[in-house]
């Protein structure tokens, strides 16, 4: 995936170009759809649901920073919630903004690759 990038989810505008290879701690492509964040590493395919993308939030407003225990109450997150914006911060994560209005989160790849297999609470 070729950065920097700044990916309008809704319109479409902006999507980053897919890579051909690359280091396995970064992404190769993303993709969006009704299913969620599809992210191409070079050793695998993952699939991350909005919602559980959206829960996984590690910024200041969704968790303290002292503590890292959580300030976000899942019931307060839309069941129906997506990325509506995303785009590279640096050569190390991605921004995510989502159509709750939340915008501050910060994935790194790191944290990406570790939501998979993550069983997120549902309400």
């Amino acid at each position: 995936m070729r950065v920097p990038f700044d990916w309008d989810v809704t319109t479409g505008a902006g999507k980053p170009a897919p890579a051909a290879d690359g280091a396995t701690d970064r992404p190769l492509a993303l993709d969006h759809d009704a299913a969620g964040l599809t992210i191409r590493w070079s050793d695998h395919v993952q699939k991350i649901d909005p919602r559980d993308l959206r829960l996984s939030c590690r910024c200041a407003a969704c968790r303290d920073e002292m503590t890292g225990r959580p300030l976000l109450d899942p019931v307060a997150v839309p069941l129906d919630v997506v990325p509506t914006r995303i785009w590279s911060v640096g050569n190390y994560a991605l921004g995510v903004a989502f159509s709750d209005g939340h915008d501050s989160g910060i994935f790194t790849y790191r944290a990406l690759r570790e939501i998979e297999g993550a069983e997120t609470e549902d309400v």
